[in-house]
């Protein structure tokens, strides 16, 4: 339940740096945009999934794999739906 709650929480913290970053500042095109704002909403989204895990006990390494595996999907559906939506 923790890992989840950070992944959308890192999700939202991506999609906003991405898009003042990517929009506001950058001036970026909608394409690179949207580029942008879902590679850092996957990897803030996959960050604040390892940090619980890795507190749990769990290595870095098998961290690591484990969110990869288990947020990929989540996190592309959602930012799919979510980036989707906002363009």
């Amino acid at each position: 339940m923790r890992s989840t709650a950070h992944c959308y929480s890192g999700c939202g913290a991506g999609e906003v740096v991405g898009v003042t970053l990517a929009a506001g500042v950058l001036a970026l095109a909608t394409n690179a945009t949207v580029a942008v704002t879902f590679g850092l909403a996957y990897a803030f989204g996959l960050v604040l999934t390892i940090g619980p895990l890795t507190q749990e006990g769990v290595g870095l390494g098998e961290a690591v794999r484990d969110a990869v595996y288990s947020e990929t999907p989540s996190i592309t559906v959602m930012e799919v739906v979510a980036i989707g939506t906002d363009v």
